[in-house]
């Protein structure tokens, strides 16, 4: 399982995880400027969403900051970019505004493919 299964994220592991208020959302501290440099970028990212009880938009403002990260990374294993489609899906069925991001990990996918093909 990748990052976004829950498994090997600091969140799943540590019971205690410092959590601030960032666009009126409760995110771990590491997030915080992640989500906080998406929002001053994309500040009608959340105005779609679908999403009502205020700790399930948490998860989906967290899934987000996780695929933001991933896609920082310079090299990704095809279990990391599926896992990073699937928080991408996840997050539209929610409503977010994030064509920007689904086109980063469409590159990186693009970007696999090129390599394995090199490869082979």
């Amino acid at each position: 399982m990748g990052p976004l299964s829950g498994e090997g994220t600091s969140i799943g592991q540590s019971p205690f995880v410092e959590l601030m208020n960032v666009e009126g959302f409760r995110v771990p501290k590491e997030y915080s400027a992640i989500i906080q440099d998406i929002f001053n970028q994309y500040p009608n990212i959340a105005s779609g969403f679908k999403v009502r009880r205020p700790t399930t938009k948490n998860g989906f403002i967290n899934t987000l900051a996780e695929v933001c990260k991933m896609t920082k990374e310079e090299q990704h294993t095809l279990e990391e970019i599926k896992d990073m489609e699937d928080g991408i899906a996840d997050l539209e069925l929610a409503g977010l505004n994030i064509a920007w991001l689904k086109t980063l990990v469409a590159r990186g996918r693009e970007m696999f493919e090129l390599k394995e093909k090199v490869k082979t």
